[in-house]
């Protein structure tokens, strides 16, 4: 994203109109989340989805688009059934993913 910010700069853009971060990792994703919601005069809107499998085959697909305060309530609901997720696959397929991201912004110059 520092890129994304001095080419901004460079460009004699006076502020950005949208930045897009699509990030894989959840872990990433709420850290993300925690610092967003402090920008201030940010419009933030969060759009995510995700799968929860188990060992006996269970499946769970979710998917939420709203406000990043509602998206906060929905992390310290998933939060504690990921931490306990017995299936050892998906979570080792996840982590090989940790601290990527796409970004993309627009200006406004």
């Amino acid at each position: 994203m520092k890129i994304v910010f001095e080419k901004a700069r460079a460009a004699g853009a006076s502020r950005i109109d949208l930045l897009s971060i699509q990030l894989f990792e959840q872990v990433d994703a709420f850290r993300m989340l925690s610092f967003v919601s402090g920008i201030p005069g940010a419009k933030v809107n969060v759009e995510f989805e995700g799968h929860y499998g188990t060992e006996a085959g269970g499946e769970f697909e979710y998917s939420f688009c709203g406000p990043v305060d509602d998206v906060l309530l929905v992390n310290d609901f998933l939060a504690p059934k990921y931490r306990a997720a017995a299936d050892k696959i998906t979570q080792k397929l996840t982590q090989q993913s940790m601290g990527a991201a796409y970004v993309t912004a627009s200006l406004e110059a």
